[in-house]
């Protein structure tokens, strides 16, 4: 009886998780199969107190072959979140990119700029984030949601605030 086990020890995983699973038919050829990318390891998240983050790497594919552009869009602008919140701004400069082309509703525009100063600022992209503050500025008398236009005044005083302007932060 062979007693040999074969593993990795999750401690020394320092990238992200990337597994596949299908369902596979008579044949050997698979019927069903999904592609999880989990940015942190578990060990990590429990260590760190941190959240659980993963995505289903078929889901872009599902989507970017719609004709659906609002879908698109959407799914773009949640994979912008994800990314920044893993603190892979690049690609979630990306995918906010990608949102927007897929997105021509300029009633979102407000949205966007919000977002893009917010990622320039924290990459300390000054001239993209004195850009994209102007734009937002130029808009928020016409921002009708209201926790969107709390959430556009708080970047406004963070981003004020980080220049030492302090009487227009408030």
């Amino acid at each position: 009886m062979d007693m040999h086990v074969s593993y990795i020890m999750e401690e020394f995983i320092t990238a992200e998780v990337n597994s596949y699973d299908a369902i596979i038919d008579s044949n050997g050829e698979p019927i069903f199969e999904t592609g999880n990318v989990t940015p942190n390891s578990v060990m990590d998240i429990v260590n760190n107190n941190d959240n659980s983050i993963y995505y289903i790497d078929k889901a872009l594919d599902i989507v970017t072959d719609s004709d659906n552009k609002k879908l698109l869009s959407s799914v773009y602008q949640f994979a912008h979140v994800i990314y920044r919140e893993c603190n892979r701004i690049e690609e979630a400069k990306d995918f906010l990119r990608l949102s927007i082309e897929a997105n021509g509703d300029s009633l979102a525009t407000s949205l966007y700029n919000l977002n893009l100063a917010e990622l320039y600022l924290e990459t300390e992209e000054q001239d993209s984030t004195k850009k994209y503050t102007h734009k937002l500025i130029n808009e928020i008398d016409n921002i009708k949601d209201m926790t969107f236009l709390a959430s556009s005044y708080g970047f406004l005083s963070e981003y004020y605030s980080s220049l030492n302007i302090n009487d227009s932060a408030l």
